[in-house]
């Protein structure tokens, strides 16, 4: 949310992205658990990579989660 108040200089557009960023957060709040269960129990009845699929998924997610701040300018304040 910081990063979104730093970078948009529109008090209208601000209020509009702030929306799209609540939305995003409680959808993926809300999706996340329901899916990293499924692969959890896909998993481990499968025995995927030795019941351990999940973790790396969860891996997967982590990174692709921490890629996007990699491109954030470093501003001076």
């Amino acid at each position: 949310m910081i990063l979104v108040r730093q970078h948009t200089h529109n008090p209208s557009a601000l209020r509009s992205t702030t929306g799209l960023v609540q939305f995003e957060m409680g959808v993926s709040r809300a999706i996340s658990p329901a899916f990293i269960s499924s692969v959890f129990a896909l998993s481990k009845e499968n025995k995927l990579i030795g019941g351990y699929l999940w973790v790396v998924i969860m891996a997967l997610i982590c990174l692709a989660g921490i890629s996007p701040t990699l491109r954030i300018p470093n501003v001076p304040e």
